[in-house]
């Protein structure tokens, strides 16, 4: 299962700096590093994953989902 390599790894390469988590959902991990950081890894399917790191204010991301701009929320 992915969460499983995913928490493997996080806790393999971030183990030290990990203050909170990781936090597991149904599609994916979320963990809070001791420097302020959040990682959050969602993998719904494959070929489609966000990746992102955020603290405070600063957001950085990479989002493969598809792009819907028809939608009014776009």
């Amino acid at each position: 299962m992915i969460h499983e390599r995913l928490v493997k790894v996080i806790g393999e390469e971030f183990g030290p700096f990990i203050l909170e988590g990781p936090e597991i959902f149904y599609d994916g991990v979320k963990v809070k590093l001791k420097n302020g950081f959040t990682l959050t890894v969602i993998y719904p399917r494959d070929r489609e994953y966000l990746f992102s790191w955020c603290a405070g204010d600063r957001k950085e991301r990479i989002d493969t989902a598809p792009v819907h701009n028809g939608l009014k929320t776009f």
